[in-house]
């Protein structure tokens, strides 16, 4: 049997927003890193690769360290990404990262205590890892229906998960900024919570978005989106219409496999 033949349609974009004064996301297209720019439209691209690499890191600590943070996790793993050929080798890749995050900030004192959250979708040929650490997601567009395909690591979300809160809930809640898994340059973090799911290839478009997109807007805006022939365009005019209180970062990938 021969391989499938891969194509990804690609829209993406980053923005400060309305209330930040800088941009601490970072977005990864393949190998091209975008990190401390806003985007005004989502730009796009065409990619005919087997093995590809997409992630949202949503940078933490303020100006310089947030933007510094999400930058070289996603340095990081463009980096290593020759080495990932299944669910084990990411985890022991995001485990690396984390480390080696410490070791940066243990050299420059200046980025101690900074920090990232990180999603992202790897293609590896004949399947899918679908993976995050921290409230960054990636959702799936199920026939016009936003599936949520991540976890988040976040005080709220597991108050969702036990029942106590609604899934809505979450985007307003007042403890929604308390991640409990991140990568942070705190020279004491041995170990991250990651979650990553395996799926098989297949003709289906995936979002990866940070948490200024996903909280800003309801999931039935999210939907009306996903319907609409340019989603990114009508995902950035809901945000900034929500307010754009927050960075905000999202890539939107068309799968088409043709065997």
């Amino acid at each position: 049997m021969g391989r499938s033949v891969l194509q990804f349609d690609v829209r993406y974009i980053t923005n400060t927003g309305l209330v930040r004064e800088h941009n601490e996301d970072s977005i990864l297209i393949d190998e091209q890193l975008f990190s401390s720019v806003s985007m005004d439209s989502a730009e796009k691209i065409v990619i005919d690769k087997d093995r590809v690499l997409f992630a949202v890191a949503d940078g933490m600590g303020g100006h310089a360290k947030g933007e510094v943070a999400s930058k070289f996790v996603l340095t990081k793993l463009k980096i290593k990404f020759k080495d990932i050929d299944s669910k084990e080798s990411l985890k022991a890749v995001l485990e690396d990262i984390s480390q080696d995050i410490n070791n940066f900030a243990n050299e420059l004192i200046e980025y101690r205590n900074m920090g990232t959250v990180l999603a992202g979708v790897a293609i590896l040929q004949d399947k899918i890892l679908i993976f995050n650490v921290g409230d960054c997601r990636v959702y799936e567009n199920s026939f016009g229906y936003a599936n949520q395909l991540t976890k988040d690591h976040s005080l709220v979300y597991k108050l969702y998960e036990m029942g106590e809160i609604s899934y809505e809930d979450i985007k307003s809640h007042p403890q929604k900024n308390k991640v409990t898994s991140a990568f942070v340059a705190d020279g004491k973090q041995t170990s991250l919570d990651i979650y990553i799911k395996e799926s098989n290839l297949n003709n289906t478009n995936l979002l990866i978005c940070s948490d200024g997109v996903w909280e800003a807007i309801t999931t039935n805006t999210l939907e009306e989106c996903f319907g609409k022939e340019d989603t990114l365009e009508c995902l950035k005019s809901a945000v900034l219409k929500a307010g754009a209180n927050d960075n905000f970062s999202a890539i939107y990938i068309k799968i088409k496999v043709a065997k």
